[in-house]
């Protein structure tokens, strides 16, 4: 006896018969494929549309909207020890970096060390005294790194 004339034992399929028997009933309707292949060029489209704009300065105005939404959220994470003075201080320093940022006065990787820090201070949703002095501090140092490059280029 040979294998072909017992198929009911096997417990797998043949290439062959796989290729020779008739094509099975389809479990999706054939719209559902040409709905998931749209979708799919659709999101490379944007992905690719996104990336040329992030490449063409849009990073920058990127940057400087994530600068200015977590200016308010800043706000509302003071220690009551942190004076009035210092919140109007970090605030009016975070608009001068988002204003340099968008001027093209500032890179993203200067603005990045700030980030950093932010993220390290608010992890607790909670800024110290001590954590906003380092905050203005540091925006500082980034302001007056945008004035250095501009007295150069004058």
């Amino acid at each position: 006896m040979t294998v072909s004339e017992n198929a009911s034992k096997r417990s797998f399929v043949w290439p062959a018969d796989y290729y020779s028997s008739p094509t099975p009933e389809s479990v999706l309707p054939k719209w559902v494929t040409f709905g998931c292949g749209a979708a799919s060029i659709a999101a490379l489209i944007i992905i690719f549309a996104v990336g040329a704009w992030l490449a063409t300065g849009g990073m920058t105005d990127l940057i400087g909207f994530v600068i200015g939404t977590s200016a308010s959220e800043i706000s509302r994470q003071y220690a009551d020890d942190v004076p009035d003075a210092q919140k109007k201080a970090i605030s009016d320093e975070l608009d001068a970096v988002v204003r340099h940022l968008r001027a093209n006065e500032l890179t993203v990787v200067q603005v990045q060390p700030f980030l950093q820090r932010l993220r390290e201070v608010s992890a607790d949703q909670k800024i110290t005294r001590a954590e906003a002095t380092g905050l203005e501090t540091l925006l500082k140092g980034i302001n007056s790194k945008r004035a250095a490059k501009a007295k150069r280029a004058a």
